[in-house]
């Protein structure tokens, strides 16, 4: 991962234009480092080879919490 290089910062205002920019940038060898959105969008983690850690968080958190009530 080279961090020296310069990064671009992209801004759409549909779901369709953002999806299809990824696609193009990662069939251009770009790489995507980070994908900001108002509402969880799960083609992004599915297009950045990405995996959520919320399910692992809300069982551990989940179990933890039965735990002090037991």
């Amino acid at each position: 991962m080279n961090l020296t290089g310069t990064f671009k910062v992209g801004v759409f205002d549909s779901e369709e234009k953002m999806i299809s920019s990824i696609k193009a940038l990662q069939k251009n060898g770009m790489d995507i480092y980070e994908v900001y959105t108002p509402y969880p969008v799960h083609e992004v983690l599915h297009l950045m080879k990405r995996k959520s850690k919320l399910p692992t968080a809300a069982y551990i958190y989940g179990l933890t919490g039965a735990l002090a009530v037991l």
